[in-house]
Order: structure tokens, then sequence, then C-alpha cells
């Protein structure tokens, strides 16, 4: 953050501690002196406590959130600007790029992500889903912020259906790139994938979430060689599929749970 082309004086940033093991005030303190910065502590409650917690303590007039994998071209907060001065009160979110290209899980991970992007925001001024947000701080608390009960995932989507559901506008901009470095090996690439089917069964109960056609599932399938030169497809189609069996055993584990 402390990059970023834009007024230091304009901008704050506000770093959630979320019941980590050790404390972040030597990581956070030295920039102090660079940029307006704050770290407010929890214990561990997952990402929209996390989230809502840090938006409680904002003073500023829009809210973007970001993650500790996430990285930002200089410019992130200028383009999110001319968004906001086009769409004052929508949701504005940009596209995550993948910054581990040698590690396979990551690539194959973020190319379910740009799929599940790119196939509901057809129509970028009309989209219905982001997991980069943005939006004024005053339309997310009379949207009632994350839903603290979507503790292991699916808090961004819930959100985004909330936010639609009363009539807010949600801009999909894929020039806003977001540079991602999730490290992922086999164990937790498919504990991610089990944690977002937890978390889609509660977004099927609140019947946000519903069953795709089949060839939906094989689209996302064929996406990866649209993308990627041909050994990278076969190997990104393979854990795609992994990761979509990793989803429905997380979704199965918790309906048992919830039984």
């Amino acid at each position: 953050m402390s990059q970023l082309d834009y007024s230091k004086s304009q901008f704050e940033v506000i770093v959630v501690d979320d019941g980590s093991p050790v404390p972040l005030d030597a990581v956070v303190t030295p920039f102090a002196d660079v940029i307006q910065v704050r770290l407010i502590r929890q214990q561990n409650a997952g990402c929209g406590p996390a989230r809502n917690a840090g938006a409680g303590q904002a003073r500023g007039l829009y809210l973007a959130f970001t993650d500790d994998d996430c990285s930002h071209a200089p410019d992130w907060l200028t383009r999110l600007e001319r968004y906001f001065e086009k769409y004052p009160n929508a949701m504005v979110g940009g596209l995550p790029v993948n910054t581990l290209r040698s590690n396979p899980f990551s690539t194959a991970s973020q190319l379910l992500i740009d799929y599940l992007l790119l196939s509901a925001n057809g129509v970028p001024t009309s989209a219905s889903l982001l997991n980069s947000i943005a939006m004024a701080r005053d339309q997310f608390v009379s949207t009632g912020g994350f839903d603290v009960t979507f503790s292991m995932s699916g808090e961004d989507r819930e959100l985004c259906h909330r936010w639609t559901k009363v009539g807010k506008q949600i801009i999909f901009a894929p020039d806003i790139l977001i540079g991602h470095a999730h490290h992922l090996n086999w164990r937790t690439y498919w504990k991610q994938h089990r944690s977002y089917g937890r978390g889609a069964f509660h977004l099927l109960q609140k019947h946000i979430a519903g069953s795709h056609p089949p060839a939906y599932y094989l689209r996302l399938l064929y996406f990866p060689f649209r993308r990627e030169p041909w050994g990278v497809a076969i190997r990104s189609s393979f854990l795609i599929g992994i990761a979509q069996l990793a989803t429905a055993v997380g979704l199965l584990q918790e309906w048992r749970k919830c039984r």
C-alpha cells in the first residue's frame, strides 16, 4: 500500500489481525511513518467478521477490502476512484491474477475463480459476483455488512446477493488487476475447496446458490484450454475436477453436521 500512486493523506490502511499466533506489530509499525495505518486485533472469527471489524474502524467515504496474499498496482485506488465518480453507490471489483505461475494448484484455483467471475458477469455494469470488493462505506453499513454466520467461506457471494436483491448495482472492472499469491499444495488445495463446499451449503440454505446444468461444468473443465498451453491446461482441468470433488465433500460434511 505504501507504493500506491495516490495521495497518502487521502487513504488509510486498517490491518485486522484475526487471531494470528504471532503479533503483527513488527510488520505494521514500520509503515506508520509512510502511510496512515492502524492495526486492530480480534480472536479468530473468520474473514467476514474480520472485514466487518475493519470497516467499523474506517473513517473514509469508501471501503476497499483486500487480503494478505494480494498485491495492487500503483493506480489501484485511482482506477477505483474513476469508477466511483461514475457509479458512486455501486459495488466495484477487479480481476484477480495469479502471480504464482509455477504453482499448479494456485494456477488451477485461479482459473476456477476466473471462470466463475466471467460466467457470472457477462455484462460488467450488471454483475452479480465479485471476490474483490469496494464500495461506499454508508452503502456497506446500510446493507448490513458481511454475514458473520459464514465463518468458512461464501461471505462475499452472500453479500453480493443481498446487495443486488435490494436493487443496488455491482460493477465488474476487469481492467483493475489484483495480484493473487496464494501458495497451495495438495493438502491446502483440497482444504480450500472443501471449505468452499461448506460455504456453498449455507448459500443453498439461504436459496442463494443453485445447481448448474451439466454443460456449465463441462465448460468449466474446458476453460483452461482457452487460457493456457496444452500441458498446463490438461493438468489444470484435472485439478479443477479434484476441486469440484472437494467442494462436494465439504457440502456433504456440512449437511451432515447441520442435520
